[in-house]
């Protein structure tokens, strides 16, 4: 049996060499990570001890000899794969949030009507994330890219997401049309 503090970082590497160390592997150790806190609190129960290094180990290890562990033993590279993945898992939504953040600024820039409209029959898409208003204003540069756009339809995909658009921005007073224009759709 092999016990040691979890430090940052180091104690998993440490615990995961040991865990797969060939030479150890004849003796088939179980490799504890012991939380920092419950030796410190086992520690409490050693009067007027200090703490240097090997009174550290003795602690340890006295911890150990008592049964006190009641952690599972360390399976080190099960876990350093999950943690990469927790960890790639994590960096993929603080991105995918930092980019939701930024698409608003953006989208304001565009169409500031789009984006700060809070009336829900003013909005034409119903998800400002949706495969639809990314192609909008992916595709379109301003209003009036739409108004021309519609009026030669090139593609029946953005015909029902323009119409809702070109609606909303008339009731908003920012794009002046004939009606007859959006009877036609």
């Amino acid at each position: 049996m092999i016990a040691l503090e979890s430090t940052s970082f180091y104690g998993v590497h440490i615990a995961t060499y040991f865990s797969t160390n060939t030479r150890l592997m004849a003796y088939n150790p179980y490799v504890y990570c012991l939380n920092p806190k419950t030796i410190a609190n086992y520690r409490k129960s050693f009067i007027g001890m200090g703490k240097t290094d090997p009174q550290d180990a003795y602690i340890i290890a006295d911890f150990a000899r008592v049964g006190r562990i009641d952690t599972q033993p360390l399976r080190g590279s099960q876990y350093l794969a999950l943690q990469l993945l927790t960890r790639h898992r994590l960096y993929l939504i603080e991105c995918l949030t930092r980019e939701k953040t930024y698409m608003p600024s953006n989208m304001f820039l565009k169409f500031s009507e789009l984006a700060i409209s809070k009336d829900d029959d003013l909005k034409p898409f119903s998800n400002r994330y949706s495969a639809t208003a990314e192609a909008i204003l992916t595709e379109f540069k301003t209003a009036i890219n739409i108004s021309v756009y519609s009026q030669s339809p090139e593609s029946a995909l953005f015909m029902q997401a323009v119409f809702w658009l070109r609606l909303v921005l008339l009731r908003l007073s920012v794009l002046r049309m004939p009606s007859t224009v959006l009877s036609r759709h």
